[in-house]
């Protein structure tokens, strides 16, 4: 706001070159000799208030008037700048670009526009003008510009690489708009190196930050803060020593640290880091940046100690280090930051004294020092800080005094001390300034008195001295009296910050108020007395003790009274919580609001005749007011609101309460009937509350005689119409007025000007007439008027002074006023909010409202304003909220003519004028896309009221408005109707069958709803249709067969719904159909044959249903198919050959069928295609020439088929595959979807890329080749062109590495696995040429030979480098250790020379894998791994490792897989600290090891393999291991153990298939895992090993597995079966096992679509459609595992099953079995696993001899028809959806093994007892929902460190919830809905559980808050909580949750802002 002249001699006497002084108020002429040097380029002096003329001048200078007399640009920057213009829509806020006859060169002109002399675009500056739409290339046309400021607006797109052609630019702002996508790689290059400016915060912009910005060396100002950017924090940015400002908070960086190379930047006035995932020590560089102003790194993690340096920093104003993990104390040297204004270190560890020389810092204003652990005196310095304001020093140990001195020398606002250890008293001058507002020392020893001038101190609003000394009569707190707290329910939270102002907060908030009133909150009832003196004092005669226990057992002894018990010493209860007694042991003080009590008040209480003090509020105490209060003569204080009391208030209510009652707050009830008028009685009375009740009747004119009240609230009850009585004139004492929707009448109550004590003033809601009177701007004392919907007029008149300077909130919107808005206004100071919304206000906004300070929101639309902004607006405060757009006029209808008002997609809000609905001539009505009053989240039932007159339309749009409830029957009347638009609304039930019957109905669009229930079609009509859409929605049953009888038809589209059956044939034969859509449902059946014959189809999409048969051939009949989606099928035969003849078709998408033969050739012969995906068939063949040469092709996906032969060599010839087209977004919906709880989700949501291949997607392009397994082989092409992520994996790809792909300048993945590629080197320059934004690269298995190339090293970004399995030698390079960023390397299986792994691997911090196996290692083990903290995996086998293990590697929390086999390593298994308890691998087989095997082995629940072979451990084995759940290989074999093998070994594991035996390694681990474990059906018995039942196995030979594939009809799967092989050849078939001896010992054929009647042994078929009885072939197999699930037995279970008596394993799961479960299946004592579920059993009971099959792991009968009680005999269970009664037997909780019980749609009751300890530990799924079982939840449920699904809906539990399931670490879903759950939510919920996804409590009665960290793991995608009785506000922490879906939280009693 510079004001004056230019210096005159500016430019004389220096080579000036830039000069920008624009946007000042600067006056005078322009200097003659700026260019005197004849250096100047670059001038701007614009929006000044400059005059005289522009002199000339030899190289700068002329008037831009001038402009037009110049030669023209070579480049029309006119038409540039209108090409921009139009890219953006054309809005009307660049209106004044325009050629219309205008001269060349005006565009200099136009507004944001600034040019040189020459007429050329130098700047363009259009921040915050709502443009919308991405940026136009034409930009880049403009050479000379030097300043562009596109922020805050609704810019989209990724960053704009025109820009790179203005090659003069040094000012870049694009901030604070939607860009997203990855920042280019080559930023730095192509933005010119004269940028100096670059902000691009606060956009979507993802990936990490490009290498190329460090090239940019003139940066100053670079802030990318606010954007979703990951990876590591760019080590290069410190090459940027100019910079000044580096701003990166907020984005989604890895864990790390900030990179060393930033002590380069010296320069760094301004460092802002918040919430970027530092870890490390603090970074002490930062003491030598001595230009730093502002140091911001809280919220991360860092630690250490903050370095005593910083205190140095002479310049230093902001610190803020706050929540990290910041130790030690704070040393400081040399003391030098006195510019300090704010410190905030709070929420660390910090421990020692609070510095001494903090007060000397005379700037602070604030100091935070909260939560941390400093301990000795508060320096008695920092009382006399003359700036200071805060003061946060809570939850410390600090003791000693307070400063004497505190708030005598500054305005003190905040004083937060509480929960320390501090003494004395309180000092007197804390509010000497007049400012005081919080005082919160709660919890210390202070004692004395309270202070009598805190009673004098007008501003204090929240005092809490719980927990102290203190001493004296309770003082009588004037702030008590005139700052009262809101109304406990406000209905209408008039709020309008419903987002965050966009500008960047630097120094957040950490202790704002509510925006209705700050809360005031008095806590004093615990200091009446000191309770330590009560006992010594006389006893009174009537035994109180027992009173309080009468009223404890009223309320059925809630554990909150716990400590009221029985038999204590006399006077003892006054020691008892909640309660106060006076000096005589008589109480006069029940404190119990909030603790959750339940049931009437006892008459007990009317027995305690000195209580004074009674606050029950916040409970749920039911029944009538209770009369017995009137024996309490003494009562002052009664506080029942928020409760549940009822009925009538007592008649003589103000003859019975005593006379000295001063508060009665009875609010937030259910009382109904009147108020008595005897409350006027209660002359003493100071604060009245009966707000939020159904009373009714009217207001008693007797209240006008309580003229000592200050407080009256009568707001939200039911009276009767009428005025506010006139008595009220004599409460002039009132300081809160209360009367919001109360049925008022009448004229504004003139009386309330003469009430001065005013300050809070509500009569909203009403029907009030007249004016406001004038004089209420004469309240000096009013914050708060509130008018908002009445009737009022008249203009607000100012007469006299205005001195009402205090006013916060003005709210008379929703009225009638007239006139201008009040100048006066503009002096308001403190107002934070203006709503003068839909009245009729005119003229102009006053110029200086935007000056206010404090204002946070403006709403002034719906009036007749003339729209001039205030031109600062915005500039001096943080305005959140601002509404200005216009309204629907009245009288468009008034000459009875209108025909026609489309009003679509603006910004119209307000009503819909009156004339309007009753307009008879309106034919065309679009109100699409608005915001309008009567829609907005309005039940549609309430539209009749505006349309149903308008029975003439032709066409009614109104999508996206909002819509909710039933759909509007009304509309099947308008029978004129040709066009309904009801889309993307909210609207429920079904469709009425009449809209059928509209026969005039052409256009239908219902998508996007919540539709349900079938389409039901009578008296069909609506011939006439074209376009029916009712996409999106939840319809079900059959497609309409009249659907195929409307000639007219061209799209219908009924994708994302339910419907099922077949499609009807004569859809097919529809004449004019171009699109049908039909994608999403569960349609069966054929596609109909005569599809695409009688029309031109265009558009076919049918992917994800269950269709079956061919795909039809004439579907390109009519040459115009341009797009085919067929996915997801069960589609078969071989892709049409038509399809080749197709010239239109652009996307083929056939994926997931079972397509056979060849891919067609020609199938690009039209030219067009661009995608084609036929993966996941059976597709056979090689790829052809022609699909390889089609140019047009931008996704090819052909993976997992069978193809075979050579990649051909012009894959991609003729145009690269990056493309360069825009691919058409799948239709998806952007509104997620509710499902019914415990049901699947009812669709895919759509990914990033809308297809399941999961193609990746930069600003809409697709851009990966994935070809892996398809039998491809020869090598890779050379013009296989630019991608992004390329798949060749598992091929028979040969020839050298293809150096092709360093073209791909982009290329992110690159995996070339498992081929024969090689033959020679890896190229030495392998790591210059390919992309430095490669992440993954997999070159394993294949045949590369040499050494590692040492370039590789230059990949910094690379996540994953696998070299596996090839033919290197010479050694791994130590430079590998630079990939820092690393997180999977794998060089195994290599012949390595001997060599140790360098040491500069122990840089690799994030590494996740390190295999290194087979790699001729030697050395010590290396020891560094153990500081690798994500470590998953690490294989070290096979090398001649030598050493001890490091007992640290047990430290690491996330190991999975520990192989270290075939070393030399030495000594015991130390442990210590052990940690890793998710092991599921453990392999040291094979070394030196010995000492006792670690006991903690036995703990681990997760392992899989086991194996310390071939060692010298001795010792026992320890019981535990035998214990193992999920055992599979164990092998101790070669040791010197002693002892028994462990008794349960076997019992617990129902996987284990190897036990002491030399087991079968694989060449790796890697392999092992990538096989399936199939245990062997009928293994013989091992040798050496006495059997009491001697058998010979089955043997099968390959003839005999070719009569099963003849049998089953020579299927394709079985295609290598085949004659004429080697003897042992059929041991290599697929699916096949054999031993050694060539015995078939293992079928492997699930889930191969297998069909046919089974007639051969030995066979694990789960999950085809095999029919028949069950074979009893299969009892040849007396050692067996059987899985004959998931097929169509029919029948009854043979009885003579019983004869595999060593059955371990029996499925016969979702068969169609019948009959009863026999009991003789209990002679299989051997059985570990038995599932029958899913069979239509007869009813009946599980026999009871199934108690014999002790060795059950698991039992599964879930749907078996059973009929009997619950028994608890096994230890997995699953007997969900029977018919069980009776009770869950206390001793399940017992069963030390019990993982999963799952017994949901029982009909089990009464409740979960638990005998003795609760021992089921183990336990991960508890479902029991859907039951009839009651009463409280097992505290044990709590305990269960594994539990990750916990279902209980559906029952009628009650009680509270315990608090320990907010503590469940591993909880994944919560389901508590649907029962009687009171109380709150655990306060931990969501804390401790980082992998807490769905959170189910709706409908239940629970009460409090939302728990603030229920997202703070980040995975929460579903929070239902609807239906409750929830209380304040929804946690800020919500808005954070990244993955939220869906939040519910519908029908509570919250409040406050929507984050």
């Amino acid at each position: 706001m510079l004001t004056g002249a230019f210096p005159l001699e500016l430019g004389r006497h220096s080579s000036l070159v830039y000069l920008d002084v624009g946007s000042n108020q600067l006056s005078g002429r322009i200097p003659e000799g700026l260019c005197h040097r004849g250096q100047l380029q670059y001038l701007d002096a614009s929006t000044n208030r400059l005059n005289g003329s522009v002199l000339t001048h030899s190289c700068c200078l002329l008037r831009r008037a001038a402009a037009a007399a110049q030669p023209q640009l070579a480049v029309d920057e006119a038409e540039l700048l209108l090409q921009i213009k139009r890219a953006w829509g054309d809005p009307s806020q660049l209106a004044a670009w325009s050629t219309a006859g205008s001269a060349a060169g005006t565009h200099c002109r136009w507004p944001y526009v600034g040019c040189d002399t020459a007429g050329h675009v130098t700047r363009i500056a259009l921040p915050n003008i709502n443009v919308t739409g991405p940026v136009s290339d034409a930009i880049g046309g403009f050479s000379n510009l030097a300043y562009l400021d596109l922020s805050n607006n609704s810019i989209i797109g990724g960053f704009p690489t025109t820009l790179y052609h203005c090659r003069s630019l040094r000012h870049l702002d694009l901030s604070e708009n939607y860009f997203g996508g990855e920042l280019p790689v080559d930023i730095g290059h192509g933005l010119t190196a004269k940028l100096r400016f670059l902000d691009l915060s606060y956009n979507m912009f993802n990936g990490t930050i490009p290498l190329s910005l460090s090239k940019l060396q003139d940066l100053r100002y670079l802030t990318l803060d606010n954007n979703r950017l990951g990876g590591a924090i760019l080590p290069e940015l410190g090459d940027l020593t100019s910079l000044q400002t580096l701003w990166l908070a907020y984005n989604w960086f890895d864990a790390g640290q900030l990179p060393a190379t930033f002590e380069n930047l010296t320069n760094l006035v301004s460092l802002w880091a918040r919430n970027c995932s530092l870890i490390g020590n603090f970074p002490s560089y930062v003491v030598d940046m001595s230009e730093l102003e502002l140091l911001d790194l809280s919220r991360n993690s860092l630690t250490g100690s903050i370095p005593s340096g910083i205190w140095g920093l002479r310049k230093l104003q902001f610190l803020g280090v706050y929540m990290n993990n910041l130790t030690g104390n704070m040393v400081v040297h040399d003391f030098a930051t006195m510019n300090l204004t704010l410190i905030d270190i709070s929420n660390n560890m910090l421990t020692g004294t609070i510095p001494e020389s903090f007060g000397c810092l005379k700037n602070l204003t604030q100091l935070f020092l909260s939560m941390n652990n400093f301990s000795g005196e508060i320096p008695a310095s920092i009382g006399q800080l003359p700036l200071l304001w805060g003061l946060w020093l809570s939850h410390n140990m600090l003791i000693g005094a307070l400063p004497p001195e505190l708030g005598r020398h500054s305005s003190l606002v905040y004083l937060v001390v509480g929960s320390n250890q501090l003494s004395g008293g309180i000092p007197e001058g804390l509010c000497h300034r007049g400012q005081l507002q919080v005082l919160n020392a709660s919890t210390n020893r202070l004692n004395g008195s309270v202070p009598l001038d805190l009673a004098r101190c007008a501003t204090l609003w929240y005092l809490d001295l719980q927990g102290n000394q203190l001493s004296g009569t309770a003082i009588e707190s004037k702030a008590h009296h005139h700052h009262q707290p809101p109304p406990p329910f406000v209905h209408r939270l008039r709020s309008t910050t419903h987002g965050v102002a966009g500008g960047k907060n630097m120094a957040e908030p950490r202790h704002a108020s509510a925006y209705y009133v700050p809360l005031q909150l008095l806590v004093l009832a615990c200091c009446f007395l000191r309770r330590a003196a009560v006992a010594a004092q006389p006893q009174p005669d009537v035994d109180e003790a027992a009173i309080l226990l009468q009223i404890k057992r009223a309320w059925g002894d809630p554990d909150e009274l716990a400590e009221w018990r029985a038999g204590s010493a006399v006077g003892a209860h006054c020691s008892w919580p909640y309660v106060g007694c006076d000096k005589a042991g008589r109480i006069i003080s029940i404190a119990l609001p909030n603790i959750n009590v339940t049931g009437p008040i006892s008459d007990a209480i009317g027995g305690l005749s000195n209580l004074a003090y009674l606050d029950l509020s916040s409970n749920i105490i039911a029944g009538s007011f209770p009369t017995a209060l009137y024996r309490c003569r003494s009562l002052r204080y009664l506080n029942l609101s928020q409760n549940y009391l009822g009925r009538e208030l007592p008649v003589d209510i103000g003859h019975g309460l005593g006379a000295k009652l001063r508060v009665l707050d009875l609010g937030a009830n259910q009382f109904n009937g009147t108020i008595p008028s005897s409350l006027s009685m209660l002359q003493n009375l100071r604060y009245l509350m009966v707000d939020n009740n159904h009373l009714g009747g009217v207001i008693p004119p007797e209240l006008g005689e309580l003229t000592s009240l200050r407080t009256l609230w009568l707001a939200y009850n039911l009276f009767d119409v009428g005025e506010l009585p006139a008595t009220f004139d004599n409460l002039t004492s009132l300081v809160s007025l209360g009367v919001e929707n109360c049925s008022l009448i009448g004229s504004f109550p003139s009386y309330v000007v003469d009430m001065s004590e005013l300050e809070i003033l509500d009569l909203s809601m009403n029907s009030l007439t007249g004016s406001i009177p004038s004089g209420i701007w004469g309240l000096r004392k009013l914050q708060f008027l509130t008018v908002y919907r009445n009737n009022l007029i008249g203009h607000l008149d100012v007469h006299g002074s205005f001195v009402a300077m205090s006013l916060t909130i003005i709210d008379a919107s929703e009225n009638m006023l007239a006139g201008t808005i009040p100048e006066t206004f503009v002096r308001l100071k403190n107002l934070t909010v203006l709503n003068l919304f839909m009245n009729n206000f005119s003229g102009e906004i006053p110029a200086n409202i935007g000056r206010l300070p404090l204002l946070q929101s403006l709403r002034l639309f719906h009036n007749m304003l003339i729209r001039a902004f205030p031109p600062e607006l915005g500039m001096h405060s943080r305005l959140v909220y601002l509404e200005l757009s216009g309204e629907i006029p009245e009288g468009l209808c008034h000459g009875g003519q209108l025909h026609y008002l489309d009003a679509s997609t603006n910004r119209f809000n307000g009503s819909i004028p009156v004339d309007l609905a009753r307009c008879a001539t309106l034919l065309y009505l679009n109100l699409h896309g608005n915001q309008l009053s009567e829609f907005n989240w309005f039940d549609a039932s309430q539209l009749p009221v505006m349309f149903e007159n308008l029975t003439n339309l032709v066409s009614l749009l109104v999508g996206n408005c909002g819509l909710i409830g039933g759909f509007p029957s009304y509309m099947v009347n308008m029978l004129e109707l040709e066009m309904l638009d009801l889309s993307f609304n909210s609207l429920t039930g079904s469709i009425p069958s009449g809209i059928w019957g509209l026969r005039k109905l052409q256009f239908l669009d219902m998508s996007n709803n919540r539709l349900t229930d079938s389409m039901v079609v009578h008296g069909f009509a609506a011939m006439s249709l074209t376009i029916i859409d009712v996409s999106d929605n939840m319809l079900a049953g059959t497609i309409p067969e009249s659907f195929g009888c409307m000639k007219n038809l061209t799209r219908l589209v009924l994708s994302m719904n339910n419907f099922s059956s077949e499609i009807p044939v004569k859809i097919g034969r529809l004449p004019l159909l171009q699109s049908l859509s039909l994608s999403h449902n569960m349609l069966t059946g054929a596609l109909p044959p005569e599809l695409g014959m009688h029309s031109r189809l265009v558009t076919l999409d049918v992917g994800s249903n269950q269709l079956s048969g061919r795909i039809p051939e004439g579907l390109c009949h009519g040459g115009q198919l341009q797009y085919l989606d067929t996915s997801t099928n069960h589609l078969n035969d071989s892709v049409p050959v038509d399809l080749t003849r197709c010239a239109t078709l652009w996307h083929l998408d056939l994926h997931g069928n079972q397509l056979s033969g060849r891919i067609p050739v020609r199938l690009c012969h039209g030219g067009q295609l661009q995608v084609l995906d036929a993966s996941t068939n059976r597709l056979n063949g090689s790829i052809s020439l022609d699909l390889a040469r089609c140019a047009t092709l931008r996704y090819l996906g052909l993976h997992d088929n069978q193809l075979s032969g050579e990649l051909p060599a012009d894959l991609g010839y003729g145009t690269p595959l990056l493309p360069n087209q825009p691919w058409t977004k799948p239709s998806c919906s952007s509104r997620s979807s509710e499902r019914p709880h415990g049901a699947p989700a009812r669709r895919p949501a759509c990914t990033a890329a809308g297809h399941p291949w999961g193609a990746t997607r930069t600003a809409g392009y697709v851009t990966r080749l994935a070809l892996s397994k398809t039998n491809l082989t020869g090598p890779v092409p050379g013009g296989i062109g630019s991608l992004l992520h390329l798949d060749l994996s598992s091929n028979n790809i040969t020839g050298a590495f293809p150096t092709a792909l360093y073209r791909c300048s982009s290329l992110l993945v690159l995996d070339m696995s498992f081929n024969q590629i090689g033959g020679g080197l890896i190229p030495d320059n392998i790591g210059h040429g390919l992309a430095v934004s490669l992440r993954e690269l997999d070159l394993s298995y294949n045949l590369f030979n040499g050494t590692i190339p040492t370039s590789l090293s230059r990949l910094r970004n690379l996540r994953l480098l696998s070299l596996n399995y090839n033919r290197l030698t010479g050694t791994i390079p130590a430079n590998i250790g630079e990939l820092t960023s690393l997180q999977r390397l794998s060089p195994s299986g290599n012949p390595f020379d001997a060599g140790k792994l360098p040491a500069s691997f122990k840089n690799l911090t994030k590494l996740a894998g390190l295999e290194a196996g087979n790699c001729s290692l030697i050395g010590d083990f290396p020891s560094y791994v153990v500081s690798m903290p994500d470590l998953e995996v690490l294989d070290l086998s096979n090398n001649l490792l030598t050493g001890t293990i490091p007992p640290a590697i047990w430290t690491l929390k996330n190991l999975l897989s520990l192989v270290l086999h075939m070393n030399n390593l030495t000594g015991h298994l130390v442990v210590d600290g052990f940690a890793a308890m998710n092991l599921n691998i453990i392999v040291v087989s094979q070394n030196n090891l010995n000492g006792m095997i670690p006991e903690v082995f036995g703990d681990l629940k997760d392992l899989l393999v086991l194996a310390l072979n071939d060692n010298y451990f001795s010792g026992v084995i320890p019981m535990n291991i035998g214990r193992l759940p999920s055992l599979a290989i164990l092998d101790l074999s070669n040791n010197r153990l002693t002892g028994t093998l462990p008794p349960e070994l076997g019992m617990h594991s129902p996987y284990l298939f190897r036990v002491n035996q030399r087991a079968y390694w694989w060449d790796s681990i890697e392999d092992m895992c990538r096989r399936p474990v199939t245990m062997p059906l009928c293994l013989e018995q091992p040798p050496n090993r006495a059997s009491s039942h001697p058998h010979r196995p089955w043997t099968i030979k390959g003839e005999l597995l070719l009569q099963i594939k003849r049998a089953w009809g020579d299927p394709p799967q079985l295609a290598a079966w085949s004659a004429g092989s080697a003897a042992d050849a059929h041991c290599r078939w697929p699916y096949v096992g054999c031993d050694t001896a060539g015995r078939v010992t293992t079928l492997a054929l699930s889930y191969t679509n297998l069909t046919g009647p089974l007639q051969l042994v030995h066979l694990e078929l789960f999950g085809n459609n095999i029919t028949g009885v069950f074979p009893t072939v299969l009892y040849r197999c007396s050692s067996l595992q059987l899985g004959l699930g998931s097929n169509l037995f029919n029948g009854t279970i043979p009885t003579s099953l019983s004869r595999l008596r060593n059955l371990r394993y029996l499925s016969l799961k979702d068969n169609r079995l019948t009959g009863t479960i026999p009991a003789d299946l209990s002679v299989l004592t051997g059985l570990q696993t038995l599932d029958l579920s899913d069979n239509p059993f007869d009813a009946g009971k599980l026999p009871a001899s199934f108690k014999n099959l002790t060795k059950l792991a698991m039992l599964i009968l879930t749907n078996c028809s059973l009929l009997c009680s619950f028994d608890a005999r096994f230890g997995v269970l699953f007997l969900a959806n029977n018919l069980l009664t009776g009770t869950i037997p206390p001793g399940i909780w017992s069963l030390k093994n019990l993982q999963l019980l799952v017994v949901y749609q029982n009909n089990l009751t009464r409740h979960l007892g638990v005998d003795g300890s609760f021992a089921a530990m183990s336990l991960e799924t508890i479902n029991l929902a859907q039951n009839n079982l009651t009463r409280v939840t097992p505290e044990g449920f709590g305990h269960l460190k594994s539990l990750s699904f916990f279902s209980l809906n559906d029952n009628y539990f009650s009680g509270v919830i315990p608090m320990s399931i907010g503590l469940l670490p591993s909880l994944v879903e919560l389901d508590l809905s649907n029962n009687k759950f009171t109380g709150a939510l655990p306060l931990e919920l969501g804390k401790h559980s980082p992998n807490l996804f769905q959170v189910y409590v709706n409908n239940n009665e629970l009460t409090g808050g939302i728990p603030e960290g229920i997202c703070a793991g980040g995975q929460l995608q579903y929070l239902y909580a609807s239906s409750n009785l929830l209380t304040g506000s929804i946690p800020v922490g919500l808005s954070n949750c990244a993955n939220l879906l869906v939040l519910d939280l519908n029908n509570n009693q919250l409040s406050g802002e929507v984050p």
